[in-house]
């Protein structure tokens, strides 16, 4: 796998040697406390907060379990996760807010609406995928798919697994759709025009061309409680062969979180009030 490898992936040749000699404790200092001008990066001082963190449980993964990484996906994977941090950090959400215990459950659209429940899974193999499903206003099955993508970081994988979702549904003559994704990340990516020149940008203006057809689309953030049928959905692709897999009928593991939503299953979880 290579920590070096990583590193060289980011750090500048011009600054390379400064990055990789200085001593210890002044390494850490002048990371955690200086905002280096790294293309690609936004804010430095978080990335390499998240980066420290992510190599060490890498290098665990590796040790403990004989599980190696490749380098760019390592990259990808701590800029999506730094990404993703700053996002939260300039919502309106606030950390001196109680928490109160909510419970969370899914729930059947309004008809004439069918609703779309689309995630994604990141393996520590580095294998990435998405899934999800369309169900109507009975919580009957429309249609579902697995895609196993290969290797890229999680935000990505869910981005994909909201543009297959939509063009599922777009092709399946649904013209009314409540979409749901556990990733505050991607809805806020899409919702608030966030194309920057990124890893992303391609998929974000993708997925905008779509909600811009002639149809009625609402994206929505729901907590993970909420979207254990797409979760199961992902994570099973993870084993399918690379590439897109339409479901026109529920895989057998599936019924049972169908099952649970349909019956008003709910779970408890501490929320931001």
């Amino acid at each position: 796998m290579g920590m070096k490898g990583f590193w060289y992936r980011v750090i500048p040749v011009a600054m390379r040697q400064h990055f990789f000699q200085a001593p210890f404790k002044e390494w850490m200092m002048n990371n955690l406390q200086n905002a280096w001008p790294i293309s690609g990066v936004r804010n430095w001082v978080c990335f390499f907060g998240i980066a420290i963190w992510r190599l060490w449980f890498w290098r665990n993964q590796l040790r403990v379990n004989g599980l190696a990484m490749d380098s760019l996906s390592m990259v990808n994977d701590v800029k999506a996760r730094t990404e993703e941090v700053i996002l939260i950090q300039g919502s309106s959400l606030s950390l001196t807010n109680k928490k109160v215990n909510k419970w969370i459950g899914w729930s059947p659209p309004n008809w004439p609406w069918c609703n779309l429940n689309s995630d994604g899974a990141c393996k520590v193999n580095g294998v990435a995928a998405a899934g999800g499903l369309i169900r109507d206003h009975s919580g009957h099955w429309v249609a579902g798919f697995g895609m196993n993508i290969g290797n890229c970081s999680v935000t990505t994988a869910e981005l994909w697994g909201l543009y297959q979702g939509l063009t599922l549904a777009w092709n399946k003559g649904i013209r009314w759709l409540c979409v749901e994704v556990d990733s505050r990340c991607v809805t806020q990516l899409v919702k608030n025009n966030m194309v920057n020149p990124n890893e992303f940008s391609t998929l974000i203006r993708a997925i905008q061309e779509l909600i811009k057809r002639n149809w009625w689309v609402e994206i929505t953030h729901v907590y993970r409680e909420a979207n254990f049928a797409a979760d199961y959905l992902a994570t099973l692709a993870c084993s399918l062969p690379l590439g897109l897999h339409v479901l026109n009928s529920p895989p057998k593991g599936v019924l049972q979180f169908m099952s649970q939503d349909n019956y008003w299953v709910v779970y408890p979880r501490l929320v931001i009030s």
